[in-house]
């Protein structure tokens, strides 16, 4: 994944541990800036990823990797890993070396190359617990604030209550969805009317992004249910139109994690935006051994993982987005320069009814997708 403004809003926010939680100030002026860390090491085989960036002011937010650095992972039996940074401020372990194992613990290591050193507390790797069930509902969502209802669907998961008091959950989810550009391209223009080989070659598109929401459980294995629910998240009609799929990563934790994630979790709730969320930051699990005074965000942590996905339509929807053919514009279409070209042209009836419109409406690609179907689609 590629640091991006987004992720650097969000980590300012959420990559952080709740070891404790400290009012600050948001300085509009000129503040220092601080390493953010974030990452995780699981039992699935790797690569595994550490993001490394400094924060940016809250009213200029912009994306900061932290590239001047060498950070390594180790483990409680003095096994270590150097990352190779692949892209500014990303670090990658190598994919034949390092895997999380279970019952083993593991920290990372930061040495800047201004000479600060920082890492992390040990996390272990616990037991993975399967997931039993996963599936999603229909429903309104009601909002309160405008008084609409929003379609779409909410996915539940399920699993068997497990004995252990030492149990944390928390899951993270990932969608893929499935969506097509209204036109194919049955011609081009390149100075004359040409027939297109592909008409669909651009048309069909799937686009993957992680899930904001994070749910943590703490167990308690004095429940009577035998069955424990948990509730995730509510997304929006449309993305059903053609298929649309959702992978549930359950993450078995160690208590210092899961705290850490609830109290993001309850500092997220009833927030609406970045700009209304920022009356505290909650301190991380890693530290300048050196200066445990200097603020460091971020955390690093080990989880045993399970995983399960589900597949969902809703037929009857319209596309993912709408276009409007511009049949006015084929009678210019020779006046127009070369830089232009090549022109898309769409045959609305298949009978010579021809139109142009945005790219977009013919290269599905613009809305942010790819047209190379993943391995596990169904």
């Amino acid at each position: 994944m590629q640091i991006n403004i987004i992720r650097n809003i969000l980590l300012l926010l959420i990559l952080i541990i709740a070891s404790c939680i400290e009012p600050f100030t948001v300085n509009n002026s000129k503040s220092e800036e601080v390493l953010v860390v974030e990452g995780m090491i699981t039992n699935d085989p790797g690569p595994y990823k550490i993001y490394l960036s400094k924060t940016t002011s809250a009213t200029d937010p912009k994306d900061n990797p932290y590239t001047d650095a060498t950070v390594k992972i180790m483990d409680d039996i003095d096994y270590t890993e150097t990352l190779t940074q692949t892209e500014p401020g990303v670090f990658v372990t190598d994919s034949m070396c390092i895997q999380g194992t279970i019952g083993r613990k593991y920290k990372i290591v930061i040495e800047a190359f201004d000479g600060k050193k920082y890492e992390s507390e040990y996390s272990e790797l616990k037991e993975p617990i399967p997931i039993d069930e996963l599936f999603c509902e229909y429903e309104l969502k009601h909002d309160f604030a405008t008084g609409t209802d929003t379609e779409g669907y909410r996915f539940y998961s399920k699993f068997q209550r497990y004995i252990d008091r030492n149990t944390y959950l928390l899951w993270l989810s990932e969608v893929t969805y499935m969506y097509e550009a209204p036109f194919s391209i049955d011609y081009i223009w390149i100075g004359y009317l040409h027939p297109f080989e592909n008409p669909d070659s651009l048309k069909t598109c799937w686009i993957t992004c992680e899930v904001k929401e994070i749910n943590t459980l703490v167990n308690d294995p004095l429940r009577n249910q035998q069955l424990i629910t948990v509730t995730l998240n509510h997304t929006k009609l449309k993305k059903f139109a053609i298929k649309y799929s959702l992978l549930l990563k359950q993450l078995s934790v160690d208590k210092e994690t899961n705290k850490y994630w609830k109290a993001v979790n309850d500092l997220n709730e009833g927030q609406n935006s970045f700009y209304n969320q920022q009356p505290y930051q909650i301190k991380g699990n890693i530290q300048n051994p050196d200066d445990p005074k200097e603020t460091v965000l971020g955390f690093f942590f080990a989880a045993g993982i399970s995983k399960k996905r589900i597949f969902q339509s809703h037929l009857g929807l319209q596309t993912y987005y709408y276009c409007t053919p511009d049949y006015r514009a084929m009678r210019f279409i020779h006046h127009m320069p070369e830089s232009t070209w090549p022109i898309w042209i769409v045959d609305m009836t298949g009978n010579g009814a021809l139109a142009q419109g945005d790219n977009c409406c013919f290269d599905c690609r613009l809305k942010g997708g790819t047209i190379e179907k993943p391995n596990f689609w169904e």
